[in-house]
């Protein structure tokens, strides 16, 4: 019975997305086909992914581009995630001036087909020491059915305990959760791909420049807005809306600075080596 739901909902939805194309093709005509790029926006989960998405959609409001409105090409209708061949069948049906996005590993075959011409693949990534702390608030406070939501209510009480399982991983066979580590491992590829990737922490707080980053990226890639850069970012900055997004919290940079004890500071340390030098976050470890 779910299965024929999810092909009912996934038919209704790639529908909607031909009846989005219509009408951009009406409206722009050969554009839509001959010099625009995909636009495909990628990141870590709770690294910025939502206000990711919202830029991007911004760009329907600017040239011939389509906000597809299927689900993140790595999850299907109930937000389980599917296999690799359905994962590339996804991206594959990316037509040029269709807006979609995931949160896909930098390894093949994911890096081929997201970095071959016509692709403008936009990774955004954040300080993983606030993503830890991200984690654990979504948990506990925001998605009460989070998988996690149980463990960190009743088996972990405290946010020194949270920030430890998270941090660190889990292999509880029930509960199986990968380090911070591990996952930026999987990820941190992309930062040496022809991709455009931007900090989480520059969206918030040198957001103009950065959109105009965007802009200047999907210029090389096909596509340059008829009006000002000015006026190009204002647009891109006006698509963001932090209350449309049933996982926005505060979006705030540094929160780690007012959770992490000596003790957690420590353990991230010893945990994840030199990759906040990595990221460009640190310096050195004396922080």
């Amino acid at each position: 019975m779910k299965a024929t739901t999810t092909r009912v909902k996934k038919a209704i939805k790639y529908q909607r997305w031909r009846l989005r194309r219509l009408a951009v093709q009406q409206k722009y005509g050969k554009q839509l086909s001959q010099s625009v790029p995909v636009i495909f926006g990628n990141s870590l989960p709770k690294a910025g992914s939502h206000l990711l998405i919202q830029i991007l959609w911004g760009m329907a409001k600017l040239g011939p581009f389509v906000i597809n409105g299927m689900s993140s090409v790595n999850r299907d209708e109930f937000n389980r995630n599917v296999s690799v061949e359905r994962i590339l069948d996804n991206i594959k049906q990316l037509k040029p001036g269709d807006i979609s996005y995931g949160k896909l590993n930098c390894k093949e075959p994911f890096i081929e087909p997201l970095t071959r011409p016509g692709m403008a693949t936009i990774y955004m990534f954040r300080d993983p020491r606030d993503v830890a702390v991200s984690v654990i608030r979504y948990a506990t406070e925001m998605h009460l059915e989070h998988g996690l939501n149980k463990h960190f209510t009743e088996v972990l009480k405290r946010d020194e305990e949270r920030l430890r399982f998270v941090i660190t991983g889990s292999d509880i066979p029930s509960l199986p959760y990968k380090s911070i580590y591990t996952r930026y491992k999987n990820h941190i590829g992309w930062l040496d791909q022809p991709v455009l990737c931007i900090k989480f922490e520059d969206m918030i707080e040198d957001r103009r420049n950065t959109l105009g980053r965007v802009l200047d990226f999907v210029a090389e890639k096909g596509y340059t807005p008829s009006v000002s850069r000015q006026d190009a970012v204002a647009v891109l900055e006006k698509a963001i809306q932090p209350k449309r997004s049933g996982t926005f919290r505060k979006g705030k940079t540094g929160e780690w600075r007012t959770v992490f004890s000596p003790a957690i500071k420590q353990l991230f340390k010893d945990t994840t080596g030199d990759l906040l030098l990595q990221l460009g976050y640190e310096q050195d470890a004396d922080w």
